[in-house]
């Protein structure tokens, strides 16, 4: 009898915790993803391409990628007929270049990043609750960063819904 009891009460105890199992999911969300899928993050983008000083810096950044390509390729062409002064004359040119392109590109980075921490700031409490109603809706246990899950299939993934609940909100 009194291994009935606790053959009884494992067998309940199993039961419940299956049932709560059950009950609630484990899913996948990522929140700046989502945040930089919504509509108001493609504005900010779109805004950050159509200011002058940026399309002037990008146009830079293109022109001198271009350069660099055609100098390589002239040095790859003719380099081997050259004087040592003029491969040095090149070289020279080649690494004024990547100097200004890299300053080029860390202008371009810090203006997105600029961006992107605004679009943060102002949407990131809505995507928290936005998240916490997705949660309740749905009888969510455990939310994941999708930044750090290698793989998850869509039914597990809410970072879409995140992103519709955002566009909604305002």
């Amino acid at each position: 009898m009194k291994i009935f009891k606790h053959v009884s009460l494992a067998l309940a105890a199993l039961l419940f915790s299956t049932a709560t199992l059950a009950a609630s999911k484990v899913v996948v969300c990522d929140m700046q993803g989502a945040i930089m899928q919504t509509d108001r993050a493609k504005k900010a983008a779109a805004a950050l391409e159509a200011r002058a000083d940026y399309a002037t810096m990008k146009s830079q950044e293109e022109r001198l990628r271009a350069e660099l390509t055609n100098m390589n390729k002239l040095f790859d062409t003719k380099g081997m007929t050259w004087s040592p002064e003029k491969k040095a004359e090149q070289f020279k040119k080649a690494e004024y270049a990547k100097a200004e392109l890299k300053l080029v590109s860390e202008k371009l980075a810090a203006e997105q990043r600029e961006v992107i921490a605004a679009v943060m700031k102002e949407l990131g409490p809505k995507a928290q609750e936005g998240l916490k109603e997705l949660i309740a809706a749905e009888g969510i246990g455990m939310v994941l960063d999708g930044r750090g899950v290698i793989w998850a299939s869509e039914p597990y993934n809410i970072t879409a819904e995140l992103t519709a609940k955002l566009n909604k909100m305002k």
